[in-house]
């Protein structure tokens, strides 16, 4: 766009739609930078993963019919990215059933353990999200724009926890700006 106007009226004239896209690609930005230039090198598997899936939930949401089969690459990618980053900050490695995919537990300890602003952020997004299990065998009843909404969730979920392994945080940059200014919490 050449200018922050033509941007605003491409985003329906609504400036919290483009807030709300200035945010995601700061998100997207601090995640691969994050994890390309992060404190823990190579990556892990478990990052790899996560950025698979979320690669795959971009995929699903630009090209499918239906979304219920997207619900499961978009729970994996806030539970693989947040035990990356756990472990990554020196939590033992964490088993299978000792938290599962408890995606509000993995918030949790991931706030206990690096403390960041982002934090009532992941928890509610972390909250919002449908049970994994549950999603394997019925449909979460999500239209698309909820559906959106939750992949635009995890995917700052995966950046907020690349924030805390490298010094990368465009994000931060934004919320001070005047404009867009202080991040609204609702994707």
């Amino acid at each position: 766009f050449q200018s922050h106007e033509e941007w605003v009226r491409w985003c329906r004239g609504d400036t919290a739609i483009a807030a709300c896209s200035a945010f995601s690609f700061a998100d997207l930005y601090d995640l691969i930078y994050g994890v390309d230039g992060g404190k823990v090198q190579p990556p892990s598997e478990l990052w790899r993963m996560a950025l698979s899936n979320l690669e795959d939930v971009a995929n699903i949401l630009a090209s499918g019919f239906s979304v219920d089969s997207v619900v499961q690459p978009i729970c994996l990618t806030a539970e693989l990215s947040m035990k990356a980053v756990l472990i990554d900050l020196g939590a033992k490695a964490l088993a299978r059933r000792e938290v599962g995919h408890n995606h509000e537990e993995l918030a949790r300890r991931l706030a206990a353990l690096s403390p960041h602003r982002d934090d009532p952020i992941v928890a509610a997004v972390a909250a919002a999200l449908p049970d994994y299990m549950q999603s394997r065998y019925t449909a979460a009843g999500l239209t698309r724009l909820s559906v959106v909404k939750l992949a635009l969730g995890v995917q700052f979920i995966a950046a907020s926890a690349s924030r805390r392994i490298g010094d990368q945080d465009f994000a931060a940059e934004l919320e001070r700006d005047q404009w867009p200014g202080p991040r609204n919490p609702a994707f």
